[in-house]
């Protein structure tokens, strides 16, 4: 089976990745069509990839499916022309979650109408919601998710990452890793702290704290199992990561010392844990979507 992945952005591509990979392990052909700035995030996720260019223009992917041409296409939920490429190229297609699904709208719903009609598409609420929705978010995450979904066990990944040598020591106090804007909340928290902030946006003369380890942005799915909580700022890849591991995580604004001292919250965790355990996992959806092409 020939399957071509695409998404608009690489955390988007990341979400999918993992799903793509089990295709790959499962006998299938697996390639990307992503916008040209995302080529290496796919190649470097193992995927091999082609550009679609860098705006608007969905021709490139539509192209791509249909050239090649594609028997399934995976795509992310905010890749606009992912269900109209497979509809052209005859193929079978899936969305994949990566957040919220956020409704198109009037304004949202004519311009995939456009788009569609201007490929000889139908504007039907397949290319909206794909012929079926894979869902690898944790529960709880809003939106419309479609009535075709099937859950999937999260795999934590957003990108090729290395693990820092210092982390592989064991900490002398619990260690919590912050992202983001998250570092403003942190305070005199009693923990060794892992900050995975830019530093050029932090103002001018600004200095860590002494329980404070700074690191320039990098994956962090390597680095939550060293770590005994999280604080991040909703990113969905690190909640998915997080919770798949039964780390206590929360956002910005809200107290930070609770996740290591309320046994509630770790007992929270693990119940996410166990029941995202459940779910089958990429591989294990692999049948379900060679039988949409059968």
């Amino acid at each position: 089976m020939r399957v071509l992945v695409t998404a608009a952005t690489a955390p988007y591509l990341y979400h999918l990745a993992p799903l793509a990979w089990a295709l790959r392990t499962a006998g299938h052909e697996v390639r990307a069509a992503v916008p040209d700035g995302v080529v290496e995030a796919a190649r470097g996720s193992g995927l091999a990839a082609v550009g679609t260019g860098g705006g608007q223009d969905i021709g490139p992917l539509v192209r791509a499916a249909r050239e090649w041409p594609a028997e399934l296409v995976v795509w992310d939920q905010h890749s606009v022309g992912g269900g109209i490429a497979a509809r052209v190229a005859g193929a079978a297609h899936v969305r994949v979650l990566s957040g919220a699904h956020q409704a198109p709208g009037t304004a949202g719903t004519a311009r995939l109408a456009d788009l569609a009609g201007a490929h000889g598409v139908a504007c039907t609420d397949d290319l909206v919601f794909g012929e079926l929705t894979v869902d690898p978010l944790v529960d709880g995450v809003g939106g419309d998710r479609g009535a075709r979904r099937v859950a999937v066990r999260p795999v934590p990944y957003d990108g090729p990452a290395a693990v820092p040598a210092f982390l592989q020591k064991k900490a002398r106090r619990p260690r919590v890793l912050v992202t983001g804007r998250a570092l403003a909340d942190i305070g005199e928290l009693d923990a060794e702290v892992v900050a995975v902030v830019d530093s050029a946006r932090l103002p001018a003369g600004t200095r860590m704290p002494r329980h404070v380890r700074l690191l320039e942005p990098m994956p962090v799915h390597g680095l939550l199992s060293f770590c005994s909580a999280v604080v991040h700022d909703g990113d969905p890849l690190i909640q998915a990561a997080a919770a798949v591991r039964g780390v206590p995580q929360q956002t910005t604004g809200e107290r930070v010392d609770r996740l290591l001292d309320d046994p509630a919250v770790r007992a929270e965790a693990e119940r996410v844990r166990a029941e995202l355990a459940e779910r089958p996992s990429p591989g294990g959806l692999v049948p379900r979507l060679e039988g949409l092409v059968r």
